[in-house]
C-alpha cells in the first residue's frame, strides 16, 4: 500500500556560477567512522566484538568521531564521550536497502520487506530524513540494492556511502549527480569484526569541522565539507588544503604530491589528470554540470565532493511528492481485488453446495419415479 510518488524529471546542474563546498574550509580536519557494528540482537547481526572494544580501537586509530550503527538499536551509553554519535542502521529489508541515520534520536521501524520498487525506496527516504539530522544511504551497490536508474529519481537525503568494504558506490554517486541530484559521499568501514584489517579502517571520512560536537559535525556535512578516503589501518597520507574556482579554473591543492590527481565530470568520465604534484588547474568547460576530484597516493585514495553549476543564489533541491489519486487508485483497484479474493472461496463453495443439492434432488426425483 506504498504511495505513488511524482519523481521530478532528470536537469542536469546549470548556471553560470559554481558552488564550491569547500569554499570556507575552516576550523579542523577530523576523522571520522559512522558506520560500525558490535555485538547486538543477541549476536543475531554477526557484530563480534563488544560495544566499547569497538569504541576504543577506533580511539586508538586515531579517530576523532566514532559512530556506532547497530541494526534498528541507538547506543547513548557514550554520549557524554568525545566524538561519540549515535547513529543506527535502518532496514531489515532481504535485499540490504539500508540507510544510516545519523544523530537520530528514535528508531523508524517502517520497511518493505519482500520487495521494493523505487516508489518504495523514496516512502522509506521521506519517513527517514523527518526523523534523522544526516541521512545516508548505505552500501548502494550491494546485492544490487539501488540502480542507475534509481539514483536519477530518488530525493530526500543527504549522502551516499560510496565508500564501504563491501561495495565502492561510485558509478551510482555519478548517476545521481548527472541527473542534477546534489548529493555528498561519506566513507565508513561497516565493520562487523574489528580484527579483521580488511574490513576496519578501510574507508573513513575526512570533516572539515569548528569541533567533533554533534551540531558542529552535522552543520560540516550539510554543506558538504567533507571527502572520503579508502585506504589502509586509517592512515591519511595525505591531505587536502584548498580547492577553488578561480576565473572559470578549478584548483586543487594539497599537502603533499600526489601519484594522480584526477578530474571527473559528467557520467564519471574523467577529463583531466595530472601525475607526481600537490597542486593542479584545470580549464572547466560548458558541457561541465559538476566536476568532482579524485586523488590517488601510494596506498590509499582520495574522493572529494563535487563542485557544482548553479545561479549564483541557491542550488536547486528536489522532493518527490505523493501523487494522490495514482495512490488511492491503486489502494481501491487493491482494495478490491483483496474482497474479491475472500469472497470468490466463499462464493464457489456455494455454488457447489448448490450443484451437490440438485444433483441429490434429482438422483431423488429418478428413484422415485
Amino acid at each position: 500500500m506504498c504511495p505513488i510518488y511524482r519523481f521530478q524529471p532528470k536537469k542536469p546542474f546549470s548556471g553560470d556560477s559554481w558552488y564550491n563546498p569547500y569554499r570556507n574550509i575552516e576550523g579542523n580536519w577530523y576523522k571520522a567512522n559512522f558506520h560500525a557494528h558490535s555485538r547486538a540482537w543477541f549476536g543475531i547481526t554477526a557484530g563480534r566484538d563488544e560495544r566499547g572494544e569497538l569504541y576504543e580501537h577506533y580511539r586508538r586509530m586515531g579517530y576523532d568521531v566514532i559512530g556506532l550503527s547497530n541494526y534498528q538499536t541507538i547506543h547513548k551509553w557514550k554520549t557524554d564521550s568525545r566524538g561519540f554519535f549515535p547513529a543506527y542502521e535502518h532496514g531489515y529489508n532481504l535485499r540490504k536497502r539500508h540507510h544510516l541515520a545519523i544523530g537520530a534520536q528514535e528508531v523508524v521501524w517502517t520497511d518493505y520487506v519482500f520487495w521494493q520498487n523505487c516508489h518504495h525506496k523514496q516512502d522509506l527516504l521521506k519517513v527517514l530524513t523527518n526523523r534523522t539530522p544526516f541521512l545516508v544511504i548505505n552500501h548502494p551497490a550491494l546485492l544490487g540494492a539501488f540502480t542507475k536508474e534509481d539514483f536519477e529519481r530518488l530525493t530526500d537525503y543527504d549522502a551516499i556511502e560510496v565508500l564501504n568494504h563491501h561495495r565502492n558506490s561510485e558509478e551510482l554517486w555519478d548517476a545521481a549527480l548527472s541527473a542534477g541530484r546534489l548529493s555528498w559521499m561519506v566513507g565508513n568501514d561497516d565493520t562487523h569484526d574489528i580484527s579483521n584489517p580488511g574490513q576496519t579502517c578501510v574507508c573513513w571520512t575526512m570533516v572539515n569541522a569548528m569541533s567533533t560536537g554533534q551540531d558542529d559535525i552535522i552543520s560540516a556535512m550539510k554543506a558538504g565539507r567533507m571527502y572520503g578516503v579508502e585506504g589502509k589501518s586509517g592512515v591519511n597520507e595525505n591531505a587536502l588544503r584548498k580547492v577553488e574556482v578561480r576565473a572559470d579554473s578549478l584548483i586543487v591543492e594539497l599537502e603533499r604530491p600526489a601519484r594522480e590527481i584526477s578530474y571527473i565530470c559528467d557520467r564519471g568520465e574523467v577529463f583531466r589528470t595530472f601525475s607526481h604534484t600537490n597542486e593542479s588547474k584545470a580549464q572547466l568547460e560548458p558541457r561541465n554540470t559538476y566536476i568532482r576530484i579524485e586523488i590517488q597516493n601510494d596506498q590509499s585514495r582520495m574522493y572529494l565532493n563535487p563542485i557544482v553549476r548553479f545561479d549564483g543564489h541557491s542550488v536547486p533541491t528536489y522532493s518527490a511528492a505523493i501523487d494522490v489519486l495514482k495512490t488511492w487508485v491503486q489502494r481501491f483497484s487493491c482494495l478490491t481485488i483483496l474482497v474479491i479474493i475472500s469472497v470468490l472461496p466463499l462464493g464457489i463453495r456455494r455454488i457447489m453446495e448448490k450443484k451437490r443439492s440438485m444433483g441429490k434432488r434429482y438422483r431423488d426425483a429418478s428413484t422415485f419415479s
